[in-house]
Protein backbone atom coordinates (compact mmCIF):
# COMPACT_ATOMS: atom_id res chain seq x y z
CA UNK A 1 0.00 0.00 0.00
CA UNK A 2 1.31 3.24 -1.08
CA UNK A 3 1.63 6.17 1.38
CA UNK A 4 -0.85 7.98 -0.34
CA UNK A 5 -3.27 5.01 0.25
CA UNK A 6 -2.33 4.66 4.01
CA UNK A 7 -2.81 8.20 4.27
CA UNK A 8 -6.39 8.06 2.76
CA UNK A 9 -7.22 5.48 5.27
CA UNK A 10 -6.45 6.88 8.02
CA UNK A 11 -8.23 10.17 6.69
CA UNK A 12 -11.30 8.12 6.40
CA UNK A 13 -10.85 6.29 9.39
CA UNK A 14 -10.60 9.52 11.30
CA UNK A 15 -13.79 10.88 9.49
CA UNK A 16 -15.83 7.56 10.44
CA UNK A 17 -14.40 8.10 13.90
CA UNK A 18 -15.84 11.44 14.44
CA UNK A 19 -19.18 10.55 13.03
CA UNK A 20 -19.55 7.65 15.14
CA UNK A 21 -18.86 9.98 18.24
CA UNK A 22 -21.29 12.74 16.78
CA UNK A 23 -23.58 10.25 16.50
CA UNK A 24 -23.17 8.37 19.91
CA UNK A 25 -23.24 11.30 21.79
CA UNK A 26 -26.36 12.71 19.55
CA UNK A 27 -28.31 9.45 20.73
CA UNK A 28 -27.63 9.87 24.00
CA UNK A 29 -29.02 13.03 24.06
CA UNK A 30 -32.35 11.74 22.38
CA UNK A 31 -32.22 9.15 25.02
CA UNK A 32 -32.09 11.57 27.62
CA UNK A 33 -34.91 13.90 26.04
CA UNK A 34 -37.16 11.13 26.21
CA UNK A 35 -36.09 9.58 29.22
CA UNK A 36 -35.19 5.62 26.57
CA UNK A 37 -32.84 3.28 28.22
CA UNK A 38 -30.97 3.13 24.57
CA UNK A 39 -31.33 4.26 20.93
CA UNK A 40 -29.62 3.61 18.35
CA UNK A 41 -28.77 0.78 15.93
CA UNK A 42 -28.63 -2.46 18.09
CA UNK A 43 -24.67 -2.98 17.55
CA UNK A 44 -23.74 0.78 19.11
CA UNK A 45 -20.52 -0.10 20.46
CA UNK A 46 -17.80 2.07 22.38
CA UNK A 47 -15.68 4.38 20.79
CA UNK A 48 -12.59 2.13 22.01
CA UNK A 49 -14.26 -1.07 20.31
CA UNK A 50 -14.63 1.43 17.35
CA UNK A 51 -11.11 2.39 17.60
CA UNK A 52 -9.80 -1.91 17.96
CA UNK A 53 -12.31 -3.04 15.47
CA UNK A 54 -11.77 -0.44 12.23
CA UNK A 55 -8.35 0.89 13.12
CA UNK A 56 -6.89 -1.32 10.23
CA UNK A 57 -9.89 -1.78 8.20
CA UNK A 58 -9.70 -1.53 4.53
CA UNK A 59 -10.74 1.98 2.43
CA UNK A 60 -14.13 -0.25 1.35
CA UNK A 61 -14.87 -1.07 4.67
CA UNK A 62 -14.89 1.88 6.40
CA UNK A 63 -16.50 3.39 3.15
CA UNK A 64 -19.32 1.16 4.33
CA UNK A 65 -19.37 1.90 8.21
CA UNK A 66 -19.90 5.64 7.02
CA UNK A 67 -22.84 4.64 5.03
CA UNK A 68 -24.05 2.87 7.76
CA UNK A 69 -24.31 5.41 10.21
CA UNK A 70 -25.63 8.03 7.73
CA UNK A 71 -28.40 5.10 7.12
CA UNK A 72 -28.70 5.61 10.84
CA UNK A 73 -27.95 9.22 11.64
CA UNK A 74 -31.41 9.19 8.93
CA UNK A 75 -33.44 6.79 11.58
CA UNK A 76 -32.36 9.23 14.40
CA UNK A 77 -33.40 12.43 12.40
CA UNK A 78 -36.71 11.24 11.27
CA UNK A 79 -37.29 10.01 15.23
CA UNK A 80 -36.16 13.73 16.15
CA UNK A 81 -38.54 15.54 13.79
CA UNK A 82 -41.58 13.08 14.94
CA UNK A 83 -40.26 14.05 18.84
CA UNK A 84 -39.71 17.15 18.70
CA UNK A 85 -41.33 19.05 15.47
CA UNK A 86 -41.06 22.69 16.80
CA UNK A 87 -37.42 22.17 17.08
CA UNK A 88 -34.24 22.51 14.71
CA UNK A 89 -31.22 20.67 15.47
CA UNK A 90 -28.17 21.85 14.01
CA UNK A 91 -24.66 20.60 13.78
CA UNK A 92 -22.17 23.19 13.08
CA UNK A 93 -19.13 20.81 12.09
CA UNK A 94 -21.51 19.55 9.52
CA UNK A 95 -22.66 22.47 7.99
CA UNK A 96 -18.73 23.33 7.38
CA UNK A 97 -18.21 20.06 5.95
CA UNK A 98 -20.61 20.87 2.87
CA UNK A 99 -18.65 23.68 1.90
CA UNK A 100 -15.52 21.27 1.41
CA UNK A 101 -12.52 23.22 0.70
CA UNK A 102 -14.34 26.57 1.78
CA UNK A 103 -14.94 25.18 4.80
CA UNK A 104 -11.49 24.91 5.83
CA UNK A 105 -11.16 28.57 5.18
CA UNK A 106 -14.20 29.01 7.40
CA UNK A 107 -12.79 26.78 10.24
CA UNK A 108 -9.49 28.81 10.56
CA UNK A 109 -11.30 31.99 11.04
CA UNK A 110 -14.10 30.98 13.58
CA UNK A 111 -13.68 28.80 16.48
CA UNK A 112 -16.25 25.81 16.26
CA UNK A 113 -16.34 25.79 19.31
CA UNK A 114 -17.69 29.08 19.26
CA UNK A 115 -20.36 28.19 16.46
CA UNK A 116 -21.38 25.16 18.85
CA UNK A 117 -21.86 27.58 22.16
CA UNK A 118 -23.91 30.02 19.37
CA UNK A 119 -26.14 26.77 18.13
CA UNK A 120 -27.00 26.10 21.54
CA UNK A 121 -27.73 29.11 23.45
CA UNK A 122 -31.12 29.44 24.34
CA UNK A 123 -33.24 32.92 24.49
CA UNK A 124 -34.79 33.29 28.13
CA UNK A 125 -38.27 34.42 28.26
CA UNK A 126 -39.67 37.54 29.66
Amino acid sequence: MSNFQEQERRDLFVKAYRKYYKFCKRCESYEYRNDLPRFGYNDRITMQMMDQKYKNASLEKLESVLIEIQRAENVLRGNEAIQFPFEIFIDPEEILESFGTSGNLLRGHADIKDLRNLSRKKVKKK
